[in-house]
């Protein structure tokens, strides 16, 4: 071969070589492109444009560092990304026909630095599985138009600097790093829900733009110079940080609220309350402070000082009154006990003046007027319109706070079923009044005794007073060894800092944690009890639970579990001093009215704290009653001596039903599942709107013994550990020497001694609506006792 053909082949080789080693070479067709231009990288075989390695990257958090700037990561708080590593051999590398418009696959969670720096791009786009671009990834490409990054939570140091890009669409972004977006051509709107620091020169060298970014909290150095922020919504921002120190951007704004009167015009008594609203540089913020009572400074903390190109704010401030801002030298009308009040409005430097210009008292008109009518036979019945509203805009509010289901829940143990038929019937008239148009004088009194009031102390309510002839069923289990001195009752005492409650209440958790139906803690010290009154110290409500000076346990304190058949309250940090525990369970049935019961639980000296504490200060109380637990009544408070556990038999359950029918003299009774009649020689029957039952037929079937005290004329019931006695010439059931009150005396039938389901619950220990069971229907009345022997 001569030198001339030999050179010749030598220059063909090394092209033909050159070609071979550029990705995607031109024997196979160049780079493919898609219909719209677009070539899709490729991954992992020869001749591939990139692979994919596991890296770790610091998550976003903003660390304020000790010389007062901000670094953003706390280090080993990383995650693990799948990175995007460039392949030498990619045809993006190549000097022959290089793709201008690329597409990166779906499954790239993150861009390694540098991967297509200087490549001459002019579209590229990301997928949704992207969440970090490194430093310098796209910087000094053609890329044009608005970039879409849905997932990206980082754009890195010089990401995308001198390019073309006009928009950013990057929901979850949270930082923008030194120089990312430096030298584009980004402009209108830029909204950034998730941003949280731009660093130094982020935004620089762009064109005009409105940012809102809600999250942003720190700014860097001429991150937005050579850019027109022509406005920025940024409500967190902390600081921006300047060429030496950071500056700081928070500063107290006061306004002053004056009231005077000109003339002959007179201020009211109670000035009216108005809205002070916050204007910077002349647009209004979403600040406002309420000024009520004549209060004269309006002051709003916190408020940036300077908008991040460095302008200044300058804080203004206007008057709203029922609803509408009141515009200089413009007025609003105030009214206050029949006068008529003309306020004018002046802004001057920092001070807002409210002028009374006019008060025009009409009121002695319309009493005259008023008078006069009252004297003809409309007036008479005619009512107070502004009365009228008042009282049925209380109503209303009362009854949108009714909890109505709580009426029927089982757990509620009436003193009889009319007191619930009664509070139905009060909440269906309360609700027919409110809808009523026409409301006479009496119509309008009756109105307002229906919600809850507090006057002077002294609590009113028609429901109110409903509440107090029903309770939440409750029994703190345990034995009652704790005998108090001041009324001789016995009680359980706290064991490993838990009470154990029995209820059929559900879903009750502690005081603060639910609204319908919560337990709280009350307690009383040492020193109170031992100076307790105990000529006076008396419930009025519970007359058997002495009265004491008691504060409420905070609710950190204690924790409320439910449990099979109740609750469990967990006491985890008991008061210094304390003596007696009263935990309380309430269920709401409207705004300060509740169904609730509660007892004492005394505290032992060896009783161990779980956590030792102060004492507790006094906090806001749901209420302020004590209450017994009806179904206690026929219970004993007695502790029977306790034997040696050798000698200790397990006890057996003995559960026994009795069944009656109204009019009929059939009791079927059975125990243990053995049925029997008993023919009685009186039959039950409805009298004034009550059930009679035969006690005594009904008190031996449940395993009373029953005795005739013909001397004293009463009926006495006898089981193992409770003595009851009712004297049938009174209303008095007296259980364990403990006397109560009913609302009706025993009637004798055929020398029967017969009680109404109530007196039945109080006398046996049983619960109406429970271990008594009406059916109106059948007209059957089914009771119920469980006992061990």
């Amino acid at each position: 071969m001569n030198k001339k053909n030999f050179f010749a082949t030598l220059v063909a080789a090394l092209i033909f070589f050159n070609v071979i080693l550029s990705a995607n070479v031109l024997a196979y067709g160049g780079p493919q492109l898609d219909k719209d231009g677009y070539y899709t990288l490729k991954e992992g075989y020869y001749g591939a444009d990139y692979s994919i390695i596991d890296r770790e990257y610091d998550l976003v958090r903003l660390v304020k560092k000790e010389n007062g700037t901000y670094k953003y990561y706390n280090y080993g708080e990383t995650v693990n990304l799948k990175t995007l590593s460039p392949d030498r051999g990619s045809c993006l590398n190549s000097r022959y026909d290089k793709p201008e418009k690329i597409i990166i696959p779906e499954g790239v969670e993150a861009i390694m630095d540098g991967s297509f720096e200087n490549m001459g791009l002019t579209d590229v786009k990301f997928p949704n599985s992207l969440q970090y671009i490194g430093s310098n990834a796209f910087r000094g490409n053609e890329i044009s138009g608005k970039i879409s990054l849905p997932n990206v939570w980082k754009v890195d140091s010089y990401a995308f600097e001198s390019n073309k890009i006009t928009g950013i669409d990057a929901p979850k972004l949270e930082l923008i790093e030194t120089n990312a977006f430096q030298n584009n051509m980004i402009e209108g709107e830029v909204k950034l829900p998730e941003l949280k620091a731009i660093s130094w020169n982020g935004l620089a060298n762009n064109k005009k733009i409105t940012l809102i970014a809600p999250k942003l909290e720190v700014v860097g150095k001429d991150a937005f110079v050579e850019t027109k922020v022509i406005k920025a919504e940024l409500p967190k921002l902390k600081l921006v940080e300047g060429e030496a120190n950071i500056k700081k951007y928070y500063t107290t704004k006061q306004f002053t609220v004056e009231w005077k009167a000109e003339g002959d015009a007179k201020l009211p008594e109670q000035k009216p309350v108005v809205k002070v609203h916050l204007y910077a540089n002349g647009d209004q913020k979403e600040n406002f402070v309420n000024v009520s009572d004549g209060a004269k400074i309006a002051e709003f903390k916190d408020l940036p000082t300077y908008y991040i190109d460095r302008t200044e704010f300058n804080y203004t401030a206007k008057e709203a009154f029922d609803g509408s801002i009141i515009e200089e030298d413009n007025t609003f009308e105030y009214k206050l006990d029949g006068v008529k009040y003309t306020f004018k409005v002046n802004y001057k430097d920092d001070k807002i003046i409210n002028t009374v210009i006019k008060s025009e008292d009409s009121k002695q008109k319309e009493d005259a007027k008023a008078k006069e009518e009252k004297n003809t036979e409309a007036g008479k019945n005619k009512v107070d319109s502004e009365r009228l509203k008042k009282a049925k805009e209380a109503l209303d509010a009362y009854m949108k706070s009714f909890n109505e289901d709580v009426v029927d829940n089982l757990a509620i143990e009436y003193q009889d079923e009319k007191v619930k038929d009664d509070i139905k019937k009060a909440i269906k008239r309360a609700k027919d009044l409110l809808k009523k148009e026409d409301i006479n004088q009496a119509e309008l009194e009756e109105m307002e005794k229906i919600p809850y009031k507090k006057v002077d102390g002294k609590k009113s309510g028609l429901f109110r007073d409903f509440t107090k002839k029903a309770l939440v069923n409750y029994e703190v289990l345990g034995t009652k060894n704790q005998v108090n001195p001041h009324n001789g009752k016995k009680y359980t005492a706290l064991k490993d800092n838990t009470i154990k409650i029995a209820s059929t209440l559900q879903g009750a958790g502690k005081i603060g944690e639910n609204d319908k139906f919560f337990f709280k803690l009350n307690y009383v010290k040492e020193e109170d009890f031992k100076s307790a009154n105990q000529a006076t110290g008396l419930d009025a409500i519970s007359t058997p639970t002495p009265k004491y000076k008691k504060q409420e346990m905070p609710m950190e304190d204690y924790e409320v579990k439910s449990v099979e058949g109740g609750y469990e309250i967990k006491i985890n940090k008991l008061p210094a001093g304390v003596k007696i525990i009263k935990p309380i369970v309430y269920a709401k049935l409207a705004d300060n009215t509740y169904f609730e019961n509660g007892t004492l639980v005394f505290v032992s000296p060896k009783e161990d704290p779980a956590t030792p504490g102060g004492e507790s200060p006094d906090r806001p109380s749901a209420g302020n009653n004590s209450y017994r637990r009806y179904s206690a009544y026929g219970g004993s408070e007695k502790t029977k001596p306790s034997k040696p556990t050798s000698e200790t038999k397990a006890p057996v359950e003995i559960k026994m039903d009795s069944k009656l029918v109204i009019g009929s003299k059939t009791l079927v009774v059975t125990v243990n599942g053995v049925q029997k009649e008993v023919v009685m020689d009186v039959e039950p029957f409805i009298s004034n709107n009550r059930t009679m039952l035969p006690i005594r037929f009904i008190a031996e079937a449940l395993g009373f013994e029953v005795e005739w005290d013909n001397t004293n004329r009463t009926v006495i019931l006898t089981d193992k550990d409770t003595v009851v006695k009712i004297p049938v010439d009174t209303n008095q059931i007296i259980v364990n020497g403990s006397v109560f009150e009913s609302d009706v005396k025993p009637i004798l039938k055929n020398g029967r001694t017969m009680l109404p389901f109530a007196n039945i619950a109080r006398a046996l220990g049983l619960v109406d609506g429970k271990d008594i069971i009406w059916n109106g229907v059948t007209k059957e009345v089914i009771i119920k006792r469980a006992i061990l022997k």
